[in-house]
């Protein structure tokens, strides 16, 4: 039995096929999402940029995500003005308040492990000599055990 061929519909165009199924529902509220985290970026000091994305939107009140306390802070401080610019830039949102969370960022980098520095043989003689010279019995001993153990 022969089968039927099916034309290939890309994925971008089977998503907006229906603007109010489930699927269009999500892509609106992703390209909504989208546009304010622009709009946020937009109005953001430079160095707030890599601190600060845009978690939500629930009842009116725009979801930050921050991640940690001092940057959080630093959002609520300016909420009435960061919230007055995105008004202005997004009138199309009805925005009446901010939320902040802190969402501490995950290293994914290994860290390398803090290696013990090596103490050369010309510095280990020069403290073994400074040893022997030195008035002090207890620091001529310290210096004698840095000079063996480095």
């Amino acid at each position: 039995m022969p089968r039927k061929s099916r034309q290939a519909i890309a994925v971008g165009k089977l998503l907006n096929i229906n603007p109010s199924g489930r699927c269009g529902k999500l892509v609106n509220r992703a390209r909504r999402l989208a546009a304010l985290e622009g709009a946020l970026l937009s109005v953001l000091p430079p160095e707030w940029k890599h601190h600060c994305t845009v978690a939500n939107v629930q009842d009116q009140t725009l979801v930050v995500r921050t991640t940690s306390p001092v940057w959080a802070a630093r959002v609520r401080l300016m909420a009435p003005q960061l919230l007055e610019q995105l008004q202005a830039q997004c009138p199309n949102e009805a925005l009446h308040a901010f939320h902040v969370r802190i969402h501490p960022r995950i290293e994914t980098t290994h860290k390398p492990s803090a290696t013990r520095p090596v103490l050369s043989s010309g510095s280990a003689g020069l403290l073994l000599s400074l040893s022997k010279q030195c008035s002090d019995h207890g620091l001529g001993l310290a210096l004698e055990r840095l000079s063996k153990n480095g």
